[in-house]
């Protein structure tokens, strides 16, 4: 089965944790040139090097040597900024005050969560339920733990490094190597997020976050300007960063007046087939840190979701006399969102209108989350959906 006609772009954007460069990258080539190689046994897979004023890119390409027509792939790797922004003890206190957020806004989460899913008066009742349970067996008990941690952790004496390990005893013992292993997830994976998701611009971590989105648009843009059919992939966090990196983009080309240098039209943007978002949190990440505004604040809502109005499903506010009236092109793109039941991290979505979803199953709760680089049937999906002809023609992505 062939190629999509002329050249497609794929974009990878990793998630949380300990990334390498060009790691994401290998994954991903290896999956779809598998994939790929089953249905177009001729497919051949080479080297690109792509100059940059300062450096040089690696890329993959992927193409058939009986035609013109090509996958290039490449990455965008964010990691190194956020390395180091938040120790562990600042790292739990964001947890604490995330955890405690379903509590204080739990009116604006329910009317919002009414509204995503369409419930009427019975499923609205569940839902009402559901976020009790939630607080009184998770967000409640999970605070005190927290509260206990960051106690506990300022409570450590220090150790020197002349200290023998015999004469700090066993619970000493347990005690140091709990709190490193505690110490390196919470600044190797949890923080990533929370360098990620501060709304705050007056944070100190704002900076890190705007680099990262600066460097996903300029990217994308860059894809957009160059080849003739795009799409973007993020895993896990990754997702979050390329919704975000759309809905920049999106925004910036429907204002007036120049945004960014590279001059992105919607044209250009008509180019993004496809979206992929797996292992994603996307929904979570809205329910836990979206901006939450007073009711009395009709203008300012409306000003927040015109700024970031890419697929997400009305809140189903009444507005009255201060409703808006605009409208925001939709984009004529693809979005697969993959999730496992037995990865918590990812989900189906509510809050937004994606094209199809699809679940997989994985042996291991919890580690299904980094599953999905080296799942055949994740690659085959990505093929069949958005880079070979016939089955992306079945699709309506021709």
């Amino acid at each position: 089965m062939p190629l999509v006609k002329g050249k497609t772009a794929v974009l990878v954007i990793h998630g949380i944790g300990e990334q390498d460069p060009y790691e994401p990258l290998d994954a991903f080539a290896r999956g779809l040139f598998t994939e790929l190689q089953r249905e177009l046994p001729t497919a051949r897979l080479s080297p690109l090097k792509v100059g940059h004023p300062d450096w040089v890119e690696a890329a993959i390409r992927i193409d058939n040597p009986d035609t013109d027509d090509a996958v290039d792939i490449f990455e965008y790797y964010w990691a190194p900024y956020t390395e180091g922004k938040l120790n562990p003890v600042a790292t739990l206190w964001w947890l604490l005050k995330a955890d405690l957020s379903p509590i204080w806004h739990l009116r604006d989460n329910l009317s919002e969560l009414r509204y995503a899913y369409r419930a009427k008066t019975g499923r609205y009742a569940w839902l009402i339920l559901r976020e009790l349970r939630r607080i009184v067996l998770l967000y409640l008990p999970l605070a005190y733990a927290l509260v206990w941690l960051i106690r506990w952790l300022g409570s450590l004496p220090a150790i020197h490094v002349s200290q023998k390990p015999a004469a700090l005893g066993w619970k000493s013992i347990s005690a140091i190597v709990f709190s490193l292993v505690l110490s390196y997830i919470l600044t190797k994976y949890v923080a990533d997020v929370a360098v990620y998701t501060t709304a705050d611009a007056k944070s100190k971590n704002y900076a890190a976050r705007t680099k990262i989105l600066g460097g996903s648009t300029a990217t994308l843009a860059a894809l957009l300007k160059e080849y003739e059919r795009v799409v973007l992939a993020g895993h896990s966090l990754g997702s979050v960063i390329a919704y975000d990196t759309i809905d920049e983009l999106l925004t910036s080309a429907t204002a007036s007046g120049k945004v960014h240098e590279d001059g992105i039209t919607i044209a250009d943007l008509n180019k993004l087939v496809g979206l992929i978002t797996f292992g994603s949190p996307l929904d979570k990440i809205y329910y836990f840190f979206r901006m939450h505004v007073s009711a009395k604040q009709a203008i300012r809502a409306q000003i927040l979701s015109m700024l970031h109005p890419f697929r997400k499903k009305p809140s189903g506010h009444d507005y009255g006399k201060f409703k808006f009236t605009y409208s925001i092109p939709d984009l004529p793109m693809k979005w697969l969102n993959v999730w496992s039941p037995v990865d918590p991290v990812s989900g189906h979505f509510h809050v937004y209108d994606v094209t199809e979803q699809q679940w997989l199953m994985y042996p291991i709760p919890g580690y299904a989350h980094v599953m999905y680089w080296g799942d055949q049937r994740f690659h085959k999906l990505v093929a069949s959906r958005f880079l070979l002809q016939e089955q992306a023609k079945a699709v309506g992505m021709s």
